[in-house]
C-alpha cells in the first residue's frame, strides 16, 4: 500500500471517530438541556354545558359562553383572589389554561398547567367554583355540571399525562 493511499485512510478514519463523537456529544447535551427544564404538571376537569329547557335557547350558546368566560380576565382575577385567601403560601401562580371542546356537543375540557405541582389542581377547582358562581349570578341560561374534578397534577412527561392527552385528543 502506498504511503499517499495509507495516510488518506487515516484521515478518513480520523474523521469517522470524530464525527461519531461530536453526534455523541451533541446527544448528551440535548439529554442534558432536557433535563435542565422544569416538569410542568397538568389538571383537568370536564364539563358539561346543557340548554335550558325553560329559555329553549341551544347549549351552544352556554358553550360559547363557557369558553369566553374561561378564556377571560375577570374569572382570573375572581380565582387568583380566591386563593390569595385560601392558600396565600401558593401565590404568585404561573397557570395556563386551555379549553378543548369534544365532538360530543357541550362537553369541554379544561387543562391547567404549571411547573408548581400542587398549582394546577388548586387552580382548577378554584377556577370551576367561581365558574359556577359567575354563572349563577348571570343571566346565562342553561346548565353546567362538572363531571370530574381534578384530582392531582401529574407530570407532563408521565405515561399518565400520555394516556390522558390521547384521550382527550384522539388523533
Amino acid at each position: 500500500m502506498s504511503r499517499r493511499r495509507f495516510i488518506g485512510r487515516v484521515k478518513l478514519g480520523l474523521l469517522v471517530v470524530l464525527g461519531v463523537a461530536g453526534l455523541l456529544f451533541l446527544k448528551g447535551m440535548m439529554r442534558w438541556k432536557m433535563a435542565s427544564q422544569p416538569l410542568d404538571y397538568i389538571s383537568m376537569a370536564t364539563v358539561v354545558v346543557t340548554e335550558s329547557s325553560a329559555v329553549g335557547l341551544p347549549a351552544e350558546n352556554m358553550h360559547q359562553w363557557v369558553i369566553d368566560t374561561l378564556n377571560g380576565t375577570y374569572l382570573r382575577e375572581r380565582v387568583n383572589q380566591r386563593i390569595q385567601a385560601l392558600r396565600p403560601e401558593l401565590l404568585p401562580m404561573d397557570v395556563d389554561i386551555a379549553v378543548q371542546g369534544e365532538k360530543e356537543p357541550g362537553k369541554l375540557h379544561i387543562f391547567v398547567v404549571s411547573q408548581n405541582a400542587k398549582t394546577p389542581k388548586v387552580y382548577l377547582e378554584g377556577t370551576l367554583d367561581e365558574l359556577m358562581i359567575i354563572q349563577a349570578k348571570s343571566s346565562v341560561p342553561g346548565t353546567l355540571v362538572v363531571l370530574n374534578r381534578p384530582t392531582v397534577a401529574i407530570r407532563s412527561d408521565s405515561p399518565e399525562a400520555a394516556d390522558l392527552i390521547h384521550m382527550v385528543f384522539p388523533k
